[in-house]
Order: C-alpha cells, then structure tokens, then sequence
C-alpha cells in the first residue's frame, strides 16, 4: 500500500531536473540562470546530496589577476624575490603586480605561466 509518509515541505514550488551533454552545461545553467533573475527567482544549484552549491565567486567575491599570481607563488613555495629572479624582473616590480598597481600583460602572462605551471589566461 502506498502512502505519504510525511508532510510535504515544498508545497507552491516545483523541482527541475536537467540531463544534456557535459558541454552545454554552462551555457545552460547562464541560461537558466538569466530566465529565473528576469522573473526574480533566486538561482539554486543543489550537489547530489541536496546541498547547495556556491561558486567561488560567491564565497570570495571577484578574484583578480594579482590576488592569483600572489596565491600560486604561495603554491610554490617562491619568495618574491626568487620569482622575480626567475622572470628577469626586480623584486619591486613583481610587488606591484601582486598588489595590482603594474598590469600584467601577455608576454609576462605567459613567463608567469610557465614558471608557475598554469594557463596564462588566468592572469589576464
């Protein structure tokens, strides 16, 4: 005999449950994303086990170029003065990077990649 076993907490909303190609995720969930706002729903994204989840944006806000060459520098276990030493740039020079006083362009962008093993992207 099938029988409701407890009382329904979700009464006025409804679940949706999408299955599509690992590769159209993204530009789904912005969309989905952008209907929802446009009808002042809030965006929710639950893991398998029902927990919400956030994105880093969320916790920590915008992270900038220089907040990332700070942190993968820390990674590495680098002082400034030895990476600076290793890109052929003074140590002053690195601290404005890092602070986000002097733009980190492309050329230095990819230096930056291949002495911390990364995508030069993500310091553009």
């Amino acid at each position: 005999m099938s029988e409701l076993t407890r009382e329904r907490t979700t009464a006025g909303y409804v679940d949706l449950c999408l299955r599509l190609p690992a590769d159209k995720y993204a530009k789904a969930r912005e969309a989905i994303k952008t209907v929802l706002e446009l009808g002042e729903v809030p965006f929710r994204e639950l893991n398998d086990e029902g927990e919400e989840v956030y994105s880093v944006e969320d916790i920590f806000g915008e992270i900038t170029p220089a907040q990332v060459l700070r942190g993968l520098r820390h990674r590495e276990g680098l002082k400034q003065k030895d990476l600076a030493a290793a890109l052929g740039v003074s140590p002053a020079n690195l601290s404005e990077m890092e602070h986000g006083r002097r733009p980190i362009g492309k050329e230095m962008a990819n230096r930056l990649a291949k002495v911390l093993g990364t995508n030069y992207k993500v310091f553009l």
